[in-house]
């Protein structure tokens, strides 16, 4: 697949998310999704459709990929201005200058976009933005489900120190109602379609986790 696909290699052995993205986008253009395909939501391969129309290939992804990676350090500045506005913005650098980002950015992995979104959500939250911050934290979760462990931080962001139940409803709310418009009716297609059975049986934990206990991979899962 490497030698079929990446024009650039030191993107190395080519595999697993990174590749499985890249599948489930060009799915959605050309054949829809198959059951081997529901590890992860198609939003991210799907992002790149745009480009595609354009040109078909890895070469549009990428790009794609590179402009998520470029708003989720965007996101990242706008969060330490939120909490840390006296620091200067070159404490970016050593995050941007890792091989961890110039290497997922070049292979595509989901997780920048979605961890993008995550931050940019807390920092809506924090500032008093739930609507905003709401759909952001949706968007994520749809981007990649492991978003969902972020949960807490966002609550606690978003109540902002008013922990009585009238500011715990204000604040969870939103989320509710974007999970169900963002969120739910991709996740609902798939139950209908395929059924809970190939949902859960396609998740990464039951995949990589074989030898847990049942119960831990359920819950996980």
């Amino acid at each position: 697949w490497e030698g079929r696909l990446s024009p650039v290699p030191v993107l190395g052995i080519w595999d697993g998310d990174w590749l499985l993205s890249y599948q489930m986008g060009q799915a959605v253009i050309h054949t829809g999704l198959q059951s081997d395909m529901l590890a992860r939501p198609p939003l991210f391969g799907a992002a790149a459709a745009p480009l595609w129309l354009l040109s078909d290939g890895l070469i549009p992804y990428q790009i794609m990929a590179a402009i998520a990676s470029a708003a989720a350090a965007t996101t990242m500045l706008a969060f330490i201005e939120r909490f840390w506005p006296r620091s200067p913005r070159v404490v970016l650098l050593p995050l941007l200058l890792s091989p961890f980002f110039l290497h997922h950015t070049a292979a595509a992995w989901s997780k920048m976009l979605g961890a993008g979104l995550v931050v940019a959500a807390i920092t809506d939250g924090a500032s008093s933005r739930r609507l905003a911050s709401a759909a952001l934290f949706a968007l994520s979760i749809a981007v990649h489900e492991g978003a969902i462990i972020w949960v807490p931080c966002l609550l606690v962001a978003t109540v902002n120190g008013d922990w009585r139940w009238r500011g715990v409803v204000r604040a969870t709310w939103p989320l509710a109602a974007f999970g169900l418009l963002v969120v739910a009716p991709f996740q609902l297609w798939v139950l209908v379609r395929y059924g809970l059975a190939a949902k859960v049986a396609a998740s990464p934990v039951m995949q990589e986790g074989p030898h847990d206990p049942f119960l831990l991979k359920t819950v996980l899962a």
